[in-house]
C-alpha cells in the first residue's frame, strides 16, 4: 500500500509481473474465441454461409427443437449436462477435467483434451499422443493405456495402484518394488509443473463458465500461455 499525494487516499500496489498481468487480460478477454479450434460451433467463428443454412434449417425444425448448437448449449440448461459430478477422495466435485500431455524433455505441453469430471483419464490416451514418442509414462489411473492406444513402437511405464504396493508383506520385495516406481514418479513428475503454474502463476483455481466448450477453450488457452511462461527463458 502507499499513499497518493493528490488526494491522500491509500493506493494500492500490484507487483505482479507485467507479463502475468498481460497473459491474464488474454486469457480473460474474448481472444480465445478466435485461437481455439474447439469452438467452432460458435458463432462469430463460423462462415456467414453456415449461419444463413442453421437459420434456415431451424425455421423448418420448429421452435420445440432443443439440440441447437454450442453457443446455445453453453447458455441452457444443456451446457450444464456437459459437465458432470465426481468424488475426489471425500469430496463430490460438479465441474471439468483437463488432461495433458507433457513433454519429458522441455516440460511444455503439447495436447489439451477437456471432458466432463466423471470421464476416465485411461479413456482420453489416443487423444494425448502425438505420435512421436517411444515412452510415455502415467500415473495409476492410466492403467491399461497400451489397450487404448496403438502401440506403434512406444514403450508404456504406467505407476503401479498405491494398494498394490502396499499389499506386499514381504517388506524386501515390497522395497525392490518401490523403487522402480519411484524412478517412474520423478519423470511422470514434469506433467504436474504445467498445472502449478496454471494454479499459482494464473491464478486459475476454478472454472468461470457453466458450459464445457467455454471451460475447454480457457483452459487450452491458458495452458498456450503456460507453455510461454516455461519457456519464457529460452524466448527471451
Amino acid at each position: 500500500m502507499g499513499a497518493n499525494p493528490a488526494d491522500g487516499r491509500l493506493f494500492s500496489v500490484d507487483r505482479t509481473p507485467m507479463f502475468v498481468r498481460v497473459a491474464r487480460t488474454m486469457a480473460s478477454a474474448a481472444l480465445y474465441k478466435h485461437w481455439c479450434p474447439n469452438l467452432a460451433g460458435f458463432r462469430r467463428c463460423r462462415s456467414p454461409e453456415a449461419a444463413r443454412h442453421e437459420a434456415v434449417a431451424r425455421h423448418h425444425r420448429g421452435r420445440d427443437d432443443h439440440r441447437g448448437t454450442a453457443l446455445d448449449e453453453e447458455q441452457g440448461q444443456g451446457a450444464r449436462c456437459q459437465m458432470h459430478q465426481t468424488k475426489k477422495g471425500n469430496q463430490w466435485h460438479f465441474s471439468m477435467k483437463a488432461h495433458i500431455g507433457v513433454d519429458e524433455r522441455t516440460g511444455l505441453v503439447h495436447a489439451v483434451v477437456s471432458t466432463a469430471a466423471n470421464v476416465a483419464d485411461v479413456v482420453e490416451v489416443p487423444n494425448l499422443l502425438h505420435g512421436k514418442e517411444r515412452y510415455v509414462f502415467g500415473d495409476a489411473g492410466y492403467t491399461g493405456a497400451p489397450k487404448r492406444a496403438p502401440k506403434r513402437g512406444r514403450k508404456f511405464w504406467i505407476a503401479a495402484k498405491r494398494s498394490v504396493v502396499k499389499a506386499i508383506e514381504d517388506p524386501a520385495l515390497r522395497e525392490i518394488t518401490e523403487q522402480p516406481e519411484h524412478a517412474k514418479a520423478s519423470i511422470r513428475a514434469a506433467v504436474e509443473h504445467p498445472f502449478r503454474v496454471l494454479k499459482r502463476q494464473f491464478g486459475y483455481m476454478k472454472v468461470r463458465y457453466k458450459g464445457l466448450a467455454k471451460n475447454g477453450a480457457q483452459v487450452t488457452t491458458l495452458f498456450a500461455l503456460v507453455n510461454l511462461w516455461i519457456a519464457r527463458r529460452t524466448l527471451l
